[in-house]
């Protein structure tokens, strides 16, 4: 049986239903318990399957250019449907998400938070978006601080702006 063409513009219009963040995050802490059980670098697995993510969609979407603490605002809000707080202090960058879609549950037999995925994903999108010179923001992942999904009441990811 032959395999259907994929569809075009699957890609481009998948961020614009954030719906399947339910299935996502249930598929995700599965993957998770696999890789914990394969004593794998779970933190680091999720990193690049994060930037995999953003270099695929980069093709169809860059974060806008502006102000750091702006922008990072809006790209949380379309890519994760988050609205997350942005602190920037020197060029330490704490992104504060109290919903956070992945980290929703609290595991008591997953130690990594889904939201490792997230920051690599977000991190990577402004390598792909200066690399085609959309924007000069030079965002670089520091990693999740906090988690909903290890108790935290919140999910607190850090960055640092480069030069």
């Amino acid at each position: 049986m032959a395999v259907p063409p994929a569809n075009p513009t699957a890609r481009e219009h998948l961020r614009e239903n954030l719906a399947p963040f339910n299935q996502i995050r249930n598929a995700l802490y599965q993957l998770i318990r696999f890789m914990q059980d394969k004593k794998v670098s779970v933190p680091d697995d999720l990193h690049r399957m994060g930037r995999d993510i953003a270099r695929t969609f980069s093709n169809y979407w860059l974060p806008p250019p502006g102000d750091p603490t702006q922008v990072l605002r809006e790209v949380y809000l379309d890519v994760t449907g988050s609205k997350v707080k942005v602190d920037l202090t020197g060029k330490n960058v704490r992104v504060v998400d109290k919903k956070c879609r992945l980290c929703k549950v609290k595991y008591p037999d997953i130690d990594h938070a889904g939201c490792e995925l997230i920051v690599a994903m977000i991190a990577e999108f402004f390598v792909q978006a200066r690399a085609k010179d959309a924007t000069s923001i030079n965002l670089k992942l520091v990693g999740v601080e906090e988690s909903r999904a290890r108790g935290n009441e919140r999910c607190v990811h850090l960055y640092r702006l480069e030069s």
